[in-house]
């Protein structure tokens, strides 16, 4: 799960909530990957949590 890469301070600022977040360069473009789940359940709750503090997170999946 994550959300669009607009650019570096995208990228630093998902670091401040998830330090091991990542770039991830997908078939729609680039988008800084929080986490991976195995459980889309785990993920989407982790999406509300994100978007409750204001970042525009979403399940991406592979």
């Amino acid at each position: 799960m994550g959300s669009p890469y607009t650019g570096d301070r995208s990228l630093e600022q998902a670091r401040e909530k998830s330090p091991t977040a990542f770039l991830r360069n997908t078939s729609d473009g680039a988008i800084v990957q929080y986490d991976a789940y195995k459980d889309e359940a785990a993920a989407k709750a982790r999406v509300e949590e994100l978007r409750q503090q204001g970042v525009p997170a979403e399940v991406y999946k592979p």
